[in-house]
């Protein structure tokens, strides 16, 4: 089971990161892509947290620790496979509507729509509809991808893989 936990924008995301970081020290936050763990290891060094911030390919390293993926990988096939690999129970993903994945698909226009409900950038969202949606949105993407080309990070990626008129809701 994935529990997507969804905030406005990557600031608020990261600060909510770096609580959890806080008060379970023992977690391991991973990240699909180099770029990304790059910025949340620089967010943590910042605030002098050490918490091991790690990619994906290192978790044979931190298999039985507390793990938090801090981004979804746009490909639902290769994120399940890995989810899978893991035997976990819970997989719980920190994900922000103004990452590459959601720009493209309307996160703009859902963080304005919660801008409108009053819900404050630092509250996230998580529901299962959510977790339906980003899974619509991965689905779509792999229907047009041959190939997974690897990138550094999700931008990278998208401009890779992703053909550019490519939009729609999830």
């Amino acid at each position: 089971m994935i529990r997507d936990i969804v905030f406005a924008t990557e600031a608020a995301k990261q600060k909510a990161l770096f609580e959890l970081a806080s008060t379970s020290p023992l977690t391991v936050f991973v990240a699909w892509f180099e770029n990304t763990r790059d910025r949340l290891r620089e967010y943590f060094d910042y605030h002098h947290n050490e918490s091991s911030v790690i990619t994906y390919r290192e978790l044979r390293t931190a298999l039985h620790r507390d793990l938090v993926f801090v981004e979804h990988y746009p490909l639902n096939e290769k994120e399940n496979n890995v989810f899978q690999s893991l035997e976990a129970k819970a997989i719980t993903v920190y994900s922000s509507l103004d990452e590459p994945l959601f720009r493209r698909f309307g996160g703009d226009r859902i963080s304005v729509l919660l801008e409108k409900m009053g819900l404050d950038e630092n509250e996230p969202i998580s529901h299962p509809l959510i977790t339906k949606s980003i899974h619509g949105i991965q689905e779509k993407i792999a229907a047009n991808i041959t190939i997974d080309q690897p990138a550094a990070g999700m931008e990278e990626w998208m401009q890779k893989n992703v053909t550019p008129g490519m939009a729609g809701a999830g």
